[in-house]
C-alpha cells in the first residue's frame, strides 16, 4: 500500500498528508482490525522502501517527498500509456526533462 501510494505520486508531496490519506483508506476498508495505525508506521515502511531502492526520489525536512521522474515514466510505460512524457507534462503543467 505504501509502495503503491509513493510510486503514484507525480508532484512533490507532504508525506504527512499521504499517511493521513492511507490511514483513512485503511479505516474505510476495515483493514486495521481495530488496531490504531499511525503515520510513523507508514513512515517506517516508506523509509525502508527508499533505503532498498524500491522507490527513488528525495525527502526534504523528513516530510516533503519528490519522486524521480524517470521512475514515474517507467511505471506509466508499463501501464501502456502511449506517450508518458506528454501525459506527465499535461498532468503536472510543467516541462519534463528525461535523460
Amino acid at each position: 500500500m505504501v509502495w503503491g501510494a509513493a510510486r503514484g505520486i507525480t508532484v512533490p508531496t507532504n508525506l504527512t498528508v499521504l499517511w493521513s490519506s492511507l490511514q483513512q483508506l485503511l479505516q474505510e476498508m476495515g483493514g486495521t482490525g481495530g488496531v490504531a495505525v499511525d503515520g510513523s508506521f507508514f513512515q517506517s515502511l516508506f523509509n525502508g522502501l527508499v533505503k532498498e531502492g524500491e522507490i527513488q526520489g528525495s525527502v526534504r525536512a523528513g516530510i516533503h517527498w519528490t519522486q524521480v521522474v524517470s521512475d514515474i515514466y517507467e511505471v506509466l510505460h508499463k501501464l501502456g500509456i502511449p506517450q508518458p512524457i506528454q501525459f506527465l507534462q499535461q498532468l503536472m503543467f510543467v516541462p519534463c526533462v528525461l535523460s
